[in-house]
């Protein structure tokens, strides 16, 4: 399976990472793998996490930082879990968001 980011959860990404890497360098290194261990997760159980209220879509949690991924068979955010509740309706408005490669 191949990961494929809509350009919203490529934004939220990298939103992140400046978020941190201008505080932190270092921090910015630990929450960034605590990302992409998430999605490495994902390629290889692509059912794992919660199922949502949407049709194939599921939220994982990245660990050790309160970050969800939710995905469709693709990622189609990255954010903090306070803001789960506004990413479920978006989902649910646009559930066949444009993708990047």
């Amino acid at each position: 399976m191949k990961v494929r980011f809509t350009p919203r959860a490529a934004q939220d990404i990298a939103a992140i990472a400046d978020y941190f890497h201008a505080r932190s360098p270092s921090i910015a290194r630990q929450v960034r793998a605590a990302i992409l261990h998430s999605l490495q997760t994902l390629i290889l159980f692509p059912q794992v996490g919660r199922a949502q209220t949407v049709e194939g879509a599921r939220k994982l949690v990245t660990r050790k930082y309160p970050y969800l991924v939710l995905s469709a068979c693709i990622a189609h955010a990255v954010l903090h879990e306070s803001l789960d509740f506004a990413f479920s309706k978006r989902l649910k408005d646009d559930p066949t968001a444009e993708l990047i490669e």
